[in-house]
């Protein structure tokens, strides 16, 4: 757009506070031009950017259909004229910083990606958001397509999900971040908002269904960070973190390189915590490849990557998301799919006796929140939770012939009733020890007694554990 004195006071205001759109969003894909241009604003003169770019210019046609574009998005910037101008370029800094970009104006491939102005986006109510932020180890994704004026890692996932990278140099997680670079079109270093501020920023109520997180290289410590990051993003509403763990190395830098196992301690810990937290072994995978495989994947230092370590980062990405059931379900959909194919009736069950007979459950405890019908039972620091069972047992019965009365009752054998005790008293144990953990945070569960001298009963405190997905610690 042209600079016009009617428009002087709008472009002085766009440059303190970002434009935002003013209309609802027109569909992904309306704009029928493409963008193959890399566009810089008037902000960014030849010689404040990198060589290979200090003589590029921004063609007419191509700034129109970024104009056309930005007025579908409800950025309101008047009549499209072909001159990349500050206005413009105040909305595209605000369209970038609503996607966790760098707002520098500079219509890079992946803005003009997420744009729409290279290729159609996915669309419909059942498109997932995702949104990737990271430091210098996953940006490697964003300086790849950059350097080669395309979007083919981002495609990998875009083409599926409404994917948003957030992805700088030397980003941390909570506290300041390093001074990085841009990526490759402009001279100089910035220093990057570190995660939790930027999720409570820019990115908030934008960062979707899922995040994945890839930064803490540059980070001393993480054990702190994992809870305020894991506690915005539930507060967002976001269904699931994918936190990538950290690749062990002996190569990087020497003042952060020896922190990355305790790292991992810490994610490994935090999942106990955080039931929608997933830590993908970026580590084991990695290192589980050929050496020539790693050696193509990534520099000498062992933690960032080649183009080649790029595209396998994000086929890893996809692989994992589309595993994670992360796609919403549409009403239409309620309806779709095929049929069982089988038809008949069940089969005839025994008439035999089997050794067991059946007796009508009733709920004795009841750990369920109040708003789910629950609340009689719940569990927690300082709190004591008795079960009255006199009702359900023989008046006669005793901790001493407990055992003997439920043989009684039931048509089964001695050493039957004495194995189903232990699965009944170690999964009431582990149980109750895993939700109270959970309702105080804590990172583990120990249990100790005689009762764990027996292998039988520490068989069924594991399985409970790994059904739960939780962390036990069993004395030997």
């Amino acid at each position: 757009m042209k600079h016009r004195l009617l428009a002087a006071i709008t472009i002085a205001a766009a440059t303190a506070v970002p434009l935002l759109p003013t209309a609802g969003v027109a569909p992904a894909d309306a704009v029928s031009c493409t963008v193959t241009n890399v566009l810089f604003p008037p902000e960014y003169p030849s010689y404040t950017r990198v060589a290979l770019y200090q003589s590029a210019t921004n063609p007419a046609a191509a700034v129109q259909c970024l104009e056309e574009r930005l007025n579908e998005l409800g950025y309101g910037i008047g009549t499209p004229d072909g001159f990349y101008d500050s206005t413009s370029s105040a909305a595209v800094r605000a369209f970038q910083l609503s996607r966790g970009l760098y707002g520098d104006g500079v219509v890079s491939p992946i803005v003009g990606r997420q744009l729409g102005l290279r290729g159609p986006l996915p669309t419909g109510p059942s498109t997932t958001t995702v949104t990737i932020i990271g430091d210098s180890t996953s940006a490697a994704l964003r300086w790849t397509d950059e350097a080669n004026n395309n979007s083919a890692r981002y495609d990998i996932m875009g083409t599926t999900y409404d994917l948003k990278w957030a992805v700088e140099s030397c980003r941390r997680l909570v506290n300041t971040s390093c001074a990085g670079r841009t990526g490759s079109y402009l001279a100089g270093h910035i220093v990057p908002v570190s995660v939790l501020p930027l999720m409570k920023t820019s990115m908030s109520g934008q960062l979707g269904d899922a995040v994945v997180i890839m930064a803490g290289y540059d980070d001393y410590s993480i054990a702190s960070t994992i809870d305020p990051i894991m506690a915005e993003a539930t507060a967002q509403g976001v269904s699931k973190v994918f936190w990538l763990n950290y690749r062990l190395t002996s190569t990087y830098n020497a003042a952060y390189q020896g922190y990355y196992t305790q790292h991992n301690a810490a994610l490994e810990a935090a999942k106990v915590r955080w039931p929608n937290l997933v830590v993908l072994d970026w580590n084991g995978y990695t290192k589980a490849q050929t050496y020539s495989t790693q050696q193509a994947w990534f520099y000498t230092d062992g933690i960032h990557m080649r183009p080649a370590g790029a595209t396998a980062l994000a086929e890893y990405l996809k692989v994992n998301l589309d595993a994670s059931g992360l796609a919403a379900c549409t009403p239409g959909q309620a309806q779709a799919g095929t049929p069982d194919p089988t038809t008949g009736d069940p089969e005839t069950p025994p008439t035999t006796l089997t050794g067991f007979t059946g007796i009508e459950p009733t709920r004795e405890l009841d750990t369920r929140f109040v708003e789910y019908g629950g609340g009689d039972g719940m569990v927690g620091a300082g709190r004591t939770v008795e079960v009255d069972l006199s009702a359900d047992l023989p008046a006669e019965a005793t901790a001493v012939n407990f055992g003997r009365l439920g043989r009684e009752a039931v048509n089964v054998s001695r050493e039957d009733l004495a194995a189903a005790l232990v699965t009944m008293i170690g999964q009431v144990i582990t149980i109750v020890a895993i939700n109270a953990a959970r309702a105080i945070r804590a990172e583990k569960v120990v249990i100790t007694g005689h009762l764990i001298d027996m292998e039988s009963m520490r068989t069924v405190l594991e399985s409970v554990e790994a059904f739960y997905g939780a962390h036990l610690e069993l004395p030997p």
